[in-house]
């Protein structure tokens, strides 16, 4: 099945979407969304539409209400005591940084690679050489260690960056003589 959910929710704004499940129609189905982060569950009813298809809103009020971060969703079609989950996955909650200027927005496995790259680079500041990771502090790893430290962080956050949708393409420019 083809994702229907978007990857990426920004905090105060309205968020909207059309949710199309052909076996569950809206006409006699209801789809519920459950979004939880951190033992915080989130729970959006959908709109149903006369051509049998869902509306997903979110108003912003509601999404103000959000922290940013990545989110486990559940969509579930139910009629009576029937209850088929019909999508799930994970999304993120980007803060508006206009109502968190100063909140670091980044994940936690993008702070720990920059501590191991800073590590690396020996530009380390003193946080940083003491950042502590899975119980272990930076200072003690040998330099073959930080290197599959920092190769082991920089998959999952490529991970994250295409879970987000905001992982950058590699672009090779070519031209011909003739």
């Amino acid at each position: 099945m083809v994702r229907q959910t978007p990857a990426v929710i920004i905090q105060g704004d309205t968020t909207s979407w059309d949710f199309t499940c052909r076996s569950y129609p809206s006409t006699t189905w209801t789809l519920t969304y459950t979004l939880q982060i951190t033992g915080t569950v989130y729970t959006v009813v959908a709109d149903a539409n006369s051509d049998g298809t869902y509306t997903v809103s979110i108003p912003s009020a509601v999404t103000a209400t959000y922290e940013g971060g990545h989110y486990r969703y559940t969509a579930v079609a139910t009629l009576g005591a029937d209850r088929h989950t019909v999508e799930q996955g994970t999304l993120f909650v980007e803060l508006d940084l206009s109502t968190n200027p100063n909140e670091n927005s980044e994940s936690w496995v993008k702070q720990a690679l920059d501590a191991v790259n800073a590590v690396i680079l020996g530009k380390a500041t003193n946080d940083q050489q003491s950042y502590s990771i899975q119980g272990r502090s930076l200072t003690r790893y040998s330099i073959e260690d930080l290197w599959k430290l920092r190769d082991r962080l920089q998959r999952l956050y490529n991970k994250e960056l295409a879970e987000e949708g905001l992982k950058k393409k590699r672009i090779i420019q070519s031209s011909f003589l003739t």
